[in-house]
């Protein structure tokens, strides 16, 4: 995953009288600081629902008979399925 942060100079806010008086203000390091440490938790996050889901489906088609059947090349669509 790339994530990009655009980091405006303040000289645009700062230097406009008209920024200034409509309320806009430069934005302090700290803020840049947190958005990077909270994406960066996301980022962990979203990796380790990743590799989750990785194990998980591994460890099912390791007990599924269907999935050995698949790796064998039947076509579980050839297969007559009664019902119970």
């Amino acid at each position: 995953m790339i994530v990009g942060v655009h980091i405006r100079h303040g000289m645009d806010i700062s230097m406009n009288s008209r920024n200034r008086k409509h309320g806009h203000v430069d934005t302090p390091i700290e803020y840049y600081r947190r958005a990077i440490e909270q994406i960066q938790n996301v980022y962990e996050s979203v990796k380790h629902t990743v590799d989750l889901c990785v194990r998980e489906t591994n460890r099912l088609r390791e007990l599924s008979p269907l999935w050995e059947m698949v790796q064998e090349g039947i076509d579980l669509k050839s297969i007559q399925w009664t019902q119970h």
